[in-house]
């Protein structure tokens, strides 16, 4: 992307705060795994870098400190039009199992509701030198989740062209001193109008209907992506 995901703008607001609002509102206890961009109480990863799959790790063990023992309900931060009704049919799906959605023929590891049972495996991975989230997409049992209608409500930006397509209206993070990132190659100057038109109104999906037994009974890590 050329600039961090998690502090660039999407119609004003950083897209790490977009996502801890949609995470908030299905899940009970709210964690951020990075430097603390999203608003949420965040946990620094010891060494950030080393991939999902280890902030996924030590996201687990801090809910698991303040007493979450329970599904972890995972979400990057570079899903800009992610809503809160398509994260509750993830955490409602009344599967005791990880429930990963699949958007577009792709499954979504980093927007998934991942169970106790599979989050025990993570730990031995990473010391069998897995990064990934492939590994833990390959155990058994995983349910994948498709022809939910997901829209564009799943859809990942990892490079401005995606922004475009996804017609967004953004704009790039600011350093911390208020001064606009140095471009990369062939984008235009910092603070140059990305989108000259406003975003859609949000797309209501009230086909996505959540499992009311399992509700907010969900804990949330978050890292930026």
């Amino acid at each position: 992307m050329g600039f961090d995901k998690a502090s660039m703008l999407i119609d004003g607001v950083p897209c790490a705060v977009r996502a801890a609002a949609a995470l908030s509102a299905v899940t009970k206890v709210a964690l951020e795994i990075g430097p603390g961009v999203s608003g949420l109480p965040a946990v620094a990863e010891s060494e950030p870098g080393l991939g999902p799959l280890v902030a996924l790790g030590e996201g687990r063990r801090a809910l698991v400190a303040r007493g979450a023992v329970g599904d972890v309900l995972l979400l990057a931060c570079d899903l800009p039009l992610v809503t809160p009704d398509a994260l509750a049919v993830i955490a409602g799906h009344r599967s005791t199992s990880s429930v990963v959605p699949v958007s577009d023929g792709r499954a979504q590891p980093l927007c998934a509701r991942w169970s106790a049972a599979h989050l025990s495996k993570v730990d031995e991975m990473i010391s069998g030198g897995e990064r990934s989230m492939r590994g833990l997409l390959a155990l058994p049992g995983i349910i994948l989740l498709d022809g939910a209608g997901w829209g564009s409500a799943l859809a990942d930006a990892d490079c401005p062209a995606d922004l475009d397509r996804l017609a967004v209206s953004w704009s790039r993070p600011t350093s911390p001193a208020g001064v606009p990132r140095e471009p990369v190659p062939g984008e235009s100057p910092p603070g140059t109008p990305q989108r000259l038109r406003r975003p859609p109104a949000p797309e209501r999906r009230s086909h996505l209907q959540p499992d009311a037994r399992v509700g907010r009974d969900n804990n949330l890590s978050c890292w930026p992506g």
